[in-house]
């Protein structure tokens, strides 16, 4: 299956160096914590020991531009979005993310088909080798001096949830074809 991880550049320099996605490396969400609108309170934190992936790219755009925010709360860098082919019987539900977004949903009965259905989100129990052919896709995380290709990735990454696209086809359409006229995955 092919799926895809947005991370930093820093942390995507080193994937690249290295040739794998780390299992165990530093986190974004350790135990941050999330009031919601309603008042609940949710808990952020990922865990350790599995590499997080997506079968939806803008979510990956998405999931990288967060990463490249720091603790003074200054987004700076590239995006990089790499895209692996995972076979199916390693991938496992995104736990994680499940109880993020869907606090109700019984998540001790999901399997990652269940997880790509409800929040485009699985994950691997182990490190993952970048496999021949695996892409990289690199954007900017803030506006470099063009606003034009800056937007593309702000408007692209607006469809984070599958189900915005759903809502609005003409939209994404018109997102997907600006963004895709500026940036290309390349192989690595």
């Amino acid at each position: 299956m092919v799926l895809f991880h947005g991370t930093n550049e820093k942390s995507g320099e080193a994937i690249i160096e290295d040739k794998i996605l780390r299992c165990n490396c530093k986190r974004k969400y350790t135990t941050t914590e999330f009031r919601a609108p309603n008042g609940d309170i949710i808990d952020l934190s990922t865990t350790d020991g599995f590499v997080y992936l997506t079968n939806w790219l803008p979510r990956a755009v998405r999931f990288g531009y967060t990463s490249c925010w720091d603790e003074h709360n200054v987004c700076s860098g590239k995006i990089y979005v790499f895209c692996i082919n995972v076979p199916e019987s390693t991938l496992q539900a995104d736990l994680d993310e499940i109880r993020m977004r869907y606090s109700g949903y019984n998540i001790c009965k999901s399997d990652y088909k269940q997880s790509l259905e409800i929040c485009e989100c699985v994950r691997f129990e182990d490190d993952l080798p970048l496999g021949c052919g695996s892409k990289l896709l690199v954007v900017p995380a803030r506006n470099e001096g063009s606003t034009r290709e800056y937007a593309a990735v702000c408007n692209y990454m607006s469809f984070w949830n599958e189900r915005k696209a759903t809502d609005n086809p003409a939209g994404f359409l018109s997102a997907y074809t600006d963004f895709f006229n500026i940036y290309h995955f390349s192989s690595l």
